[in-house]
C-alpha cells in the first residue's frame, strides 16, 4: 500500500505531525515483563533489519544478570546473545545484578560490531566486593553465540588509593554507565561516575591495543559529582579535525550540574556548560549534533528540572559559534509535571529530509508513567520549541488495544533507514512493561503549483487574456515511479472579470512530471481599476480532508504614464524628529521616528519605504510592512501625489549594550524613473546612553580564626561581588589585588584558584605581577602594636593583580561573583609574625566605572595563642590533699551520728507502722481531742 506524506510548498509544517506511519507500528517483546526489555536499543539495517535490544534485569535462574537480544524486524522474533559475559559476577541478595544491556552503541548495518556494558558487575578482589563494571565488544551482531571480548576501562586503575588520603578509586567506578563509540578512531568512550569517591571519570579505550586513558575532573576534587554520568564526543571547531570528549556531572557545582569538555590529549578545555537549578540533574544526558564541517551543537538534558511544578525536566540546546563556544541556550520542554523530559536524548538523523538534523527527546514518565517521545525537527537556526512531533502510546493504541505500556522512551534507537526508503525509522522501548515499538516513516512529497499569464501587463483596453496553471510533485527521497492525484481550484472573482467562476479539476500525475491546464479570462471594457488583478488558486491531495494549500497569481496593470508607460517621479524623504533625543539603555524600550515622503513628479505608484535597522531592533507597527531580505518594506501609498507623513515605532528591548547609537536607514522607491535619487535616502541616528549604579562588596571565610601551629596550611576564601542597581548594564572592570610575602623562600599566601561567574556564565580572569598600587582611594588600616597587616597598601610588599573584565553585569538581581581561594602556609606565617599575636590578611577589590573608582577589602583576622606555663608550689598540693581528707572524715562522722550505717533502725521505723500501733495512736489522738 502506498504511504506518503505531502509536504506543501507553502511551508505547511503541521503536515509533519503525520510523519509516523502508525498503522505499520510493530511490537517486540519477550516473556519476562520485569526484564527491562527495551532499556537500550540499536537499529541495524540490511537485507533484513534487526533491532539489538538490552534487557538489563533479565533473569538467569535466580540471578538478575541482564541480557541482550537480537530481534528480526520482519518476523518479530528475538534471540538472546548467550555468550556475552564469559564470567559470572557476584550476586548479593536484594541487588539489581550486573545490569548487562543497560547501554548499546555500535555499527548501523547488520553483522556490524556493537558494544554493551554491565556497569554494576561486582568482582571479588582479595575478599572484598567491588563494583568495577565492565563492557563487552561483539564483533558481529549476526552471531548470537559469539564469545564477546571483554573491555575493562578501569583495569589499570587502583581499587583503593592511599595518597594523599585513603579513598575508593576504581572500586565502585561503575564503568560503562554510559558509552559512546567513535568509529573513525576505533575508540570507545565509557563513563565511570563512581570512580575516585564518586568524583567520576571519562575513560577512552583503544579497540586496537585495548589500552585506556582516564579523564577526570582535574581542577577540583568534587566527590559525588558523578562525572561520567553521560559521555559524548564531537568536533566543535569548524573545519578542524580535533575531537573533543564531553562528560556530564549532574551533581557538580553544588548540585546544579556541569558539562565538561576535553581534548584528545587529556587537556581540559576552558569551555563549561553550567546548570541553573539545584537538583535538576543537568548533564544526565547528552547529545551532540554532528555537522559535516564541524562546529557541532550540543543538547544537555536536565530531567529533574522542576519547571512550574516538579520533575518536569527540560533540555538545553547550545548552538555553536563555530569556534567551540556557544550562544546562550534555548530551553526545550514539555511543561508536564513528573514527566522527566530529557531523560534520554537520541540522534534521529534527518527524518523529514529537509536538510537539517533532527533529534528525539524522551519524557518516559509523562501521563502517570506511560511516557512519550518528542521528535524535534531541525531548522536553519537549530531547534525551537514549536517544531516537534509527539509520539505517545495513545497514537497507536488502536492497533494494540489491550497492551499496558509504561516507561515509554527510556530506550530510543538512533534513526536508521531500515526499509530503504531513504527516510530514517525509529525504535522506542517501554522498559517498565517490557516492549519495544518499531516505527517507520512515511515518504514526504513536496508539491509545487504555479501560474503564468499570456500578458505580462494588462491595459485598460485589454478585453481578454489566458492563464496557465501547472502542478508537479517530487518525493524527498528521490522516488520517480509513484503517481498522485490532486484536486485543484482556480478562482476568478475580480470585479473586472466577466466570466467569474471557480474552476476545479482532478489531476493525476507522476513524480517529477509537470501537468498544466489553460483557462481564458474575459475582462470588462474600459476597466479603470489600476490595482493588480489577483487570481487565487490552490490544491490538495484528492480524497484528502485537509484544507487546500493556496497561493495567488498577480497580473500588473499599466499605469499609463506617457507613451512609454514609465512614470517620471521625483520622490524625497526628510525627518520630522524622533520621540526621544537619546535612548537610555534599560529605560527606553521604544523609539518613534517621524518622516515625510513627498513626490514632485508624475504619479508615484506603489510607493514603498525600505527600512534598514540593527538586527536587535524590530519594527512594532507592521500593519503595512513586511520583512524582506534583511529590511522592512512598508507601503507608503498606492498612488502618491504630494506629501504624506509616516511614523514608525521601533522595539529596542533586545538591544545589546555594545551599541553606542542606533542607526536607522530609510530609502523610498516607487514604480517608474525618479528624476533625482540623491534625496531618496535618509539616515536617522539616535544616541544610546547608559545609567548604572554599581556597588562592590566582599566577604571572607573564615573571617576570624586561631592558627593551629601543628597544621601546615589554612584554606581561606575571599569573595568579591559586583552588582548593579541602575537600569543599564554595567561594563565589568574588576581588579583583585592579593599581597605576596616570601619568608625563607616560601610564599606565605598561595593563590589556588579564581572562579568567576557573570549572570550564571563562567568568566575568565588574568593574572599579572604588580609592585605599585595606583589606587587613590584605598585607606591604610590603622592597627595596634601587637598586629601586623598583610595587604597591598603596605610598603615592601608585592601584589598579584587579577583582572576580570569583558562582560556586562545586568541590572537588578543578577551579579558578578568572583571567588578567590587562598592557601596560607602556617609555619612561615608564624615566623613572619615574630612576637606579634595578630595578623590581618587583606585582599583588595577595585572596580572602575568610567571616572569613578570603587574599593573594598576582604579581611581575615588571624590570631596566635602564646605559650604560657604557670608553675605552682608543692605545698599547695599538700595542703589541698590534707583538707580533702579532713572533709571526708567529717562527712563520715555526720552520717554515723545520723544512724546511716545502722540497718536495724530502718526495721524499727517499719515496726511502728503495724496496724496495732496505728490503732493505739488513733485512740490516743481521740482522747486528746476530747480533753481539749
Amino acid at each position: 500500500m502506498l504511504k506518503f506524506l505531502v509536504f506543501l510548498v507553502l511551508c505547511n509544517t503541521d503536515a509533519l505531525s503525520f510523519l509516523i506511519d502508525y498503522p505499520s507500528t510493530k511490537m517486540l517483546t519477550i516473556n519476562e515483563t520485569n526484564s527491562y526489555f527495551g532499556y537500550s536499543i540499536l537499529l541495524q539495517k540490511g537485507n533484513r533489519g534487526v533491532a539489538i535490544i538490552g534487557a538489563p534485569r533479565k533473569r538467569h535462574g535466580s540471578e538478575v544478570r541482564g541480557s541482550v537480544f537480537k530481534c528480526d524486524l520482519l518476523y518479530l522474533r528475538c534471540s538472546e546473545y548467550s555468550r556475552i559475559m564469559k564470567e559470572k559476577g557476584i550476586y548479593p541478595r536484594n541487588r539489581t545484578g550486573d545490569f548487562l544491556g543497560s547501554v548499546l552503541d555500535g555499527d548501523e548495518i547488520t553483522g556490524g560490531k556493537f558494544f554493551t556494558c554491565a556497569p554494576k558487575f561486582i568482582i571479588d578482589y582479595r575478599g572484598d566486593y567491588y563494583l568495577n563494571g565492565r563492557c563487552f565488544y561483539v564483533t558481529s551482531s549476526s552471531v548470537t553465540n559469539e564469545v564477546a571480548r571483554t573491555v575493562l576501562p578501569l583495569n589499570s586503575e587502583r581499587q583503593i588509593s592511599s595518597a594523599p588520603n585513603l579513598y575508593y578509586d576504581a572500586a565502585f567506578g561503575e564503568s560503562g554507565f554510559d558509552i559512546a563509540y567513535i568509529k573513525d578512531k576505533n575508540v570507545l568512550l565509557t563513563g565511570a561516575p563512581g570512580k575516585s569517591q564518586w568524583n567520576g571519570a571519562l575513560v577512552r579505550t583503544s579497540l586496537v591495543s585495548y589500552t585506556s586513558k582516564v579523564f577526570s575532573n582535574e581542577r577540583e576534587w568534587d566527590p559525588d559529582s558523578f562525572f561520567g554520568y553521560a559521555v559524548a564526543w564531537g568536533k566543535f571547531i569548524i573545519n578542524s579535525p580535533t575531537i573533543w570528549y564531553v562528560s556530564g556531572s549532574p551533581r557538580a557545582t553544588e548540585l546544579k550540574g556541569k558539562v565538561v569538555f576535553y581534548e584528545e590529549n587529556r587537556r581540559l578545555k576552558n569551555t563549561y556548560l553550567l546548570g541553573e537549578q539545584y537538583g535538576s540533574y543537568f548533564g544526565a544526558s547528552l547529545l551532540v549534533i554532528h555537522k559535516s564541517q564541524g562546529g557541532d551543537d550540543i543538547l544537555v538534558g536536565a530531567p529533574l528540572y522542576p519547571g512550574d511544578s516538579w520533575d518536569e525536566g527540560c533540555v538545553y540546546y547550545y548552538k555553536n559559534r563555530n569556534d567551540g563556544t556557544f550562544y546562550p541556550p534555548i530551553k526545550l520542554s514539555n511543561k508536564k509535571s513528573a514527566s522527566r523530559f530529557g531523560t534520554t536524548l537520541a540522534k534521529t538523523g534527518d527524518m523529514d529530509l529537509d536538510g537539517f538534523t533532527d533529534c528525539a527527546i524522551a519524557a518516559p514518565y509523562e501521563d502517570d508513567g506511560v511516557g512519550a517521545v518528542y521528535i524535534y525537527f531541525g531548522t536553519h537556526t537549530g531547534f525551537v520549541n514549536d517544531q516537534f512531533l509527539r509520539i505517545g502510546p495513545s497514537d497507536f493504541a488502536t492497533f494494540y488495544p489491550k497492551t499496558v505500556i509504561k516507561g515509554f522512551g527510556v530506550g530510543i534507537s538512533n534513526g536508521n533507514d531500515i526499509n530503504n526508503d531513504k527516510h530514517n525509522d525509529l525504535a522506542i522501548g517501554a522498559y517498565q512493561s517490557g516492549q519495544v515499538f518499531y516505527f517507520t516513516t512515511k515518504q514526504i512529497s513536496a508539491v509545487r503549483m504555479n501560474m503564468t499569464s499570456s500578458m505580462k501587463i494588462l491595459y485598460t483596453s485589454t478585453t481578454n487574456f489566458s492563464v496557465t496553471y501547472c502542478i508537479m510533485f517530487t518525493f524527498r527521497n528521490g522516488d520517480r515511479n509513484k503517481m498522485l492525484s490532486f484536486f485543484t481550484r482556480v478562482i476568478l472573482d475580480d470585479d473586472r472579470i466577466l466570466n467569474r467562476q471557480n474552476i476545479t479539476k482532478i489531476t493525476t500525475t507522476k513524480a517529477h512530471d509537470v501537468h498544466c491546464a489553460t483557462q481564458e479570462v474575459l475582462l470588462k471594457k474600459d476597466h479603470l481599476n489600476v490595482d493588480p488583478l489577483i487570481i487565487p488558486y490552490g490544491y490538495r491531495l484528492d480524497q484528502s480532508q485537509d484544507q487546500l494549500t493556496e497561493d495567488t497569481f498577480t497580473v500588473p496593470v499599466s499605469y499609463e504614464c506617457g507613451e512609454d508607460n514609465i512614470c517620471q517621479t521625483n520622490l524625497t524623504i526628510k525627518s520630522l524628529g524622533t520621540s526621544v533625543s537619546k535612548v537610555v539603555f534599560g529605560i527606553n524600550n521604544e523609539a518613534k521616528v517621524n518622516v515625510e515622503v513627498s513626490n514632485f513628479g508624475e504619479s508615484a505608484y506603489q510607493t514603498k519605504l525600505y527600512l534598514k535597522v540593527l538586527p536587535e531592533v524590530s519594527l512594532i507597527n507592521l500593519r503595512e510592512c513586511d520583512f524582506e531580505n534583511g529590511s522592512y518594506v512598508c507601503l507608503v501609498a498606492r498612488v502618491l501625489n504630494g506629501k504624506v507623513k509616516k511614523s514608525f515605532l521601533f522595539d529596542l528591548a533586545n538591544l545589546t549594550p555594545n551599541y553606542k547609537e542606533i542607526p536607522i536607514h530609510f530609502k523610498v522607491e516607487s514604480i517608474g524613473n525618479d528624476a533625482d535619487l540623491s534625496d531618496n535616502e535618509l539616515q536617522v541616528t539616535i544616541p544610546v546612553n547608559f545609567q548604572n549604579n554599581p556597588y562592590l562588596d566582599s566577604r571572607s571565610l573564615p573571617e576570624k580564626v586561631f592558627l593551629n601551629k601543628s597544621e601546615e596550611i589554612l584554606k581561606i576564601t575571599h569573595t568579591f561581588l559586583v552588582g548593579n542597581q541602575g537600569p543599564s548594564p554595567l561594563n565589568l572592570n574588576l581588579t583583585i589585588l592579593v599581597p605576596q610575602v616570601n619568608v625563607s623562600g616560601i610564599d606565605i599566601l598561595e593563590i589556588k584558584s579564581t572562579d568567576g561567574t557573570v549572570n550564571g556564565i563562567e568568566s575568565d580572569c588574568k593574572f599579572s605581577k604588580k609592585e605599585v598600587l595606583n589606587a587613590t582611594n584605598i585607606v591604610k588600616l590603622q592597627v595596634e602594636n601587637d598586629t601586623k597587616v598583610l595587604s597591598c597598601v603596605e610598603s615592601l610588599q608585592n601584589c598579584v593583580s587579577i583582572v576580570c573584565k569583558g562582560a556586562y553585569v545586568p541590572k537588578s538581581n543578577k551579579n558578578a561573583v568572583f571567588t578567590l581561594k587562598l592557601t596560607l602556609h602556617i609555619k612561615p606565617t608564624v615566623k613572619f609574625l615574630d612576637n606579634v599575636n595578630k595578623l590581618v590578611l587583606m585582599s583588595s577589590g577595585l572596580f572602575s566605572n568610567d571616572t569613578t573608582q570603587f574599593y573594598t577589602t576582604a579581611s581575615t583576622y588571624l590570631y596566635t595563642v602564646p605559650n604560657i606555663i604557670i608553675s605552682m608550689p608543692l605545698w599547695i598540693y599538700l595542703v589541698s590533699v590534707i583538707v580533702g581528707v579532713i572533709l571526708l572524715m567529717l562527712l563520715i562522722f555526720t552520717l554515723y551520728k545520723c544512724n546511716f550505717f545502722k540497718r536495724t533502725y530502718k526495721e524499727m521505723i517499719e515496726n511502728e507502722q503495724t496496724p496495732e500501733n496505728m490503732e493505739q495512736r488513733e485512740i490516743l489522738q481521740e482522747e486528746e481531742e476530747q480533753e481539749m
